[in-house]
């Protein structure tokens, strides 16, 4: 359930909750991997949604015989996102209304994401919200990326909130479940991506952030 406190921090999920930017990474990927003979769909990555590239290469690397270490393929596929986010990037619907909204109330937000640190700024950049948020944060900060519950930890003691003043949003179920462990509570928004996925351990799920109720803010 929503926490009983009232919400202090607004922590991001940024691939999938800020932009529609999944389909990039897929592309990235291909065009990353299909020099050496291999190529994905969206079916074959979901099990990847809401973890690090590092991570992502780190586990296909006994599956697949790549050439190169993990850190080659998450540097290169990295730099393909980042090219493919300056032609252009859109936020999702509502995204925009409630980071002004929460700036509006007072309560502070971040983006915690399993994205590098420079496609993080690149992203929030190509949005026009890069000033709106009081940190960006990367799984690279931490030992441990989603669904592990460091990268919100850190975020949250970063910023000096408790995490039950904390409330995340997020889309993939690594990243919901990330959440709890931490602590904190959590919306999850379906997106074309991850609609199909289980998102019911999050406390709310929405269609879109148009529909987020303010009154989750207030505390029970």
């Amino acid at each position: 359930m929503l926490s009983p406190d009232p919400i202090e921090l607004v922590v991001f999920d940024m691939d999938g909750v800020l932009a529609d930017t999944e389909p990039l990474h897929l592309v990235a990927l291909n065009r990353v991997l299909e020099p050496e003979g291999f190529a994905f769909d969206s079916r074959g990555v979901a099990e990847f949604l809401g973890s690090s590239d590092l991570d992502m290469f780190r586990r296909l690397k006994p599956r697949l015989p790549l050439l190169r270490e993990p850190e080659h393929y998450a540097t290169a596929k990295m730099h393909r996102v980042i090219e493919l986010v300056s032609e252009g990037l859109n936020a999702n619907p509502g995204v925009l209304e409630l980071v002004l909204h929460l700036k509006m109330r007072g309560v502070r937000s971040v983006v915690a994401s399993g994205s590098a640190p420079p496609l993080v700024e690149a992203v929030t950049q190509a949005l026009g919200l890069r000033r709106s948020f009081d940190g960006l944060f990367s799984s690279s900060m931490v030992a441990r990326g989603k669904p592990a519950p460091d990268l919100f930890l850190h975020a949250a003691s970063t910023v000096g909130i408790a995490p039950s003043a904390c409330l995340v949003i997020e889309d993939a179920p690594a990243g919901v479940a990330a959440a709890k462990a931490a602590g904190m509570s959590v919306v999850a928004v379906r997106t074309e991506s991850t609609a199909g996925l289980d998102l019911s351990a999050a406390d709310a799920v929405v269609d879109s952030l148009e529909t987020f109720d303010l009154e989750w803010l207030d505390g029970r």
